[in-house]
């Protein structure tokens, strides 16, 4: 609960304290008038963007960062274990790393 309260509780709280208040504002007419609408939702002056749109926005924006940093580190430590000199790697049964070759006498063979 106060995990929930310091993390989504303060972020509902700033969003409903500053509901009127514009994050920042752009000329009239620079956008059709149901975006100047959806923007400035929920009570945000129209012609300006409101807090609540902003952070969810800024969440967008930050989760999609998140995944394409986790990507690239990924990709950067060769993490993939995918194939290996064009070969799909294989366990046999004792537990034992080797290509799709490399069965030995007495191991169960894949399908």
């Amino acid at each position: 609960m106060i995990r929930w309260i310091l993390t989504s509780g303060v972020r509902l709280f700033l969003q409903f304290w500053h509901s009127k208040t514009p994050v920042f504002t752009f000329p009239r007419g620079w956008v059709p008038w149901y975006v100047e609408w959806t923007l400035a939702f929920p009570r945000a002056p129209s012609g300006s963007v409101s807090i609540n749109v902003w952070s969810a926005a800024c969440a967008a924006v930050l989760k999609v960062l998140g995944d394409l940093v986790g990507y690239l580190l990924v990709v950067m430590q060769g993490q993939t274990g995918v194939k290996r000199n064009g070969e799909a790697m294989k366990v046999g049964a004792d537990g034992k790393m080797g290509t799709s070759g490399s069965a030995t006498k007495g191991s169960k063979k894949e399908l």
